[in-house]
């Protein structure tokens, strides 16, 4: 079951938000695209209140959602993909090229990241050994092992009490600690190529898409351009929003037929 929520009238848009995050991440982007389209928010796989698979990587989620889009009669829409939202839309638009007429990834480049996430997973950890009965006492545990406030503001979006009281995680922890690896591989094109509109937005303070990787950008979506956002570190969305959601509302109404 994949949750969603939506708001709009117009072409459709499907938003997916990055790892341990939900869809309500990108509501901000949600509320300025509502005027003009059709805006799907959904909770990925393993988050949210979406359902639990027994296993994962970029191929099996972006089959998910393909999945719930037949059962959803959403034969046509844009795709908005942050992070590892932005990957799981690059498999899915290699996969269906011909059912999304414009793509915009944000932050994230369709290339193989290393493992740099294992200092989260071991503060989520020590969350749960710790059960905690107050969102404070799971705040400090988490400071104890993170350093960044908006990390761990972040992460406790997806803290809630069980019947216990105690704090749990609501996405599924132990899976995307296992598979994480592979979230971290690019995703797979099997030699295809995205052709229609695609463009990517770089945060002016991240790495994530490096000049490297731009020769892998064009090899597999040509049609592409990329646009830097000042002053905006990966959360491009949260950093510099107005900017952001400007953007985005350009491509996108760009690359629309309105009735």
């Amino acid at each position: 079951m994949v949750s969603f929520s939506k708001a709009g009238n117009g072409p459709n848009v499907l938003l997916l938000h990055g790892l341990f995050g939900m869809g309500s991440n990108l509501k901000s982007v949600s509320r300025a695209l509502s005027p003009y389209f059709s805006v799907y928010n959904v909770d990925l796989p393993d988050h949210g209140k979406s359902s639990w698979l027994s296993e994962r990587d970029i191929s099996i989620y972006a089959e998910t959602l393909i999945e719930w889009l037949d059962e959803y009669g959403l034969n046509n829409c844009h795709l908005v993909g942050h992070s590892l939202g932005g990957k799981i839309a690059m498999k899915m638009a290699l996969s269906e090229s011909l059912r999304f007429d414009s793509m915009l990834i944000v932050d994230i480049a369709p290339v193989t990241y290393a493992n740099t996430q294992q200092h989260i997973f071991h503060a989520m950890e020590k969350l749960l050994e710790a059960s905690c009965t107050s969102r404070k006492n799971a705040q400090i545990i988490l400071g104890k092992h993170l350093d960044e406030l908006e990390i761990i503001q972040f992460l406790s979006m997806s803290l809630r009490k069980n019947e216990e009281g105690i704090y749990k995680w609501i996405l599924n922890y132990e899976g995307l600690k296992r598979d994480y690896p592979l979230l971290c591989l690019a995703p797979e094109s099997g030699g295809a190529q995205y052709h229609r509109p695609t463009l990517f937005v770089r945060g002016e303070r991240s790495n994530f898409i490096s000049r490297e990787n731009e020769f892998s950008i064009s090899k597999l979506f040509p049609n592409s351009k990329i646009s830097n956002v000042l002053g905006a570190g990966h959360w491009v969305h949260y950093d510099q929003s107005d900017q952001f959601n400007a953007i985005v509302i350009k491509f996108l109404s760009e690359n629309s037929d309105f009735v």
